[in-house]
């Protein structure tokens, strides 16, 4: 008994680790706030199942909010609202797809006394599908509407640039590099260098 419970936990730690990579990372910093911005660069080690906006999201919080789904077969050339009524949420999601059915817009029209902040994400893709700048557009003016419940909620009737993603994919379709630049300015850029 004691050899089987030993193979297994050998096995599954060897099938654990195996998931998970390891790779450098570069990581540069621009604070534009200052006078003179100075790039400051680090080199860390992360793990990873795959370099997804997942990952990008998780390790360094860019791009802060991503769709549930980049392409939904059922929506072609469509716009669609989904309701969130859980009070710590109360939030109109929007998705707006293309003709491929990608995501090509998203966002949250918050409800009044919501601590949630409208937001607008639009989405562009490459040849493959694959998202490959994601822009944030702040919100500037907001129109008060009421929906079929009675809930009032603000809608985003005009915007101003705000920051963006930019990502480069590996042959594996990997995202090797992210960039966020706040009004053509870039801040943070993430490269990956090689693999441990």
């Amino acid at each position: 008994m004691k050899h089987i419970l030993t193979v297994l936990l050998l096995f599954l730690s060897v099938s654990l680790f195996a998931q998970s990579n390891k790779s450098l990372f570069k990581i540069t910093r621009i604070d534009n706030t200052l006078k003179h911005p100075k790039p400051k660069t680090a080199v860390d080690t992360f793990s990873y199942d795959k370099l997804d906006l997942a990952f990008y999201q998780k390790n360094f919080s860019n791009p802060p909010i991503i769709p549930k789904h980049f392409i939904d077969p059922a929506h072609k050339n469509d716009s669609i609202n989904e309701w969130a009524m859980e009070d710590s949420i109360k939030c109109a999601y929007i998705y707006v797809s293309d003709s491929l059915s990608r995501v090509v817009k998203y966002g949250c029209m918050a409800y009044e006394g919501s601590k949630n902040k409208p937001y607008l994400w639009y989405i562009g893709y490459d040849d493959k599908n694959r998202p490959v700048k994601m822009e944030y557009r702040k919100p500037v003016c907001y129109q008060v509407i009421t929906n079929h419940a009675g809930e009032k909620y603000k809608r985003i009737t005009q915007s101003a640039a705000g920051g963006e993603c930019v990502f480069t994919y590996d042959e594996n379709n990997e995202i090797i590099q992210m960039q966020y630049l706040y009004q053509g300015k870039l801040e943070l850029q993430v490269e990956k260098l090689n693999g441990i």
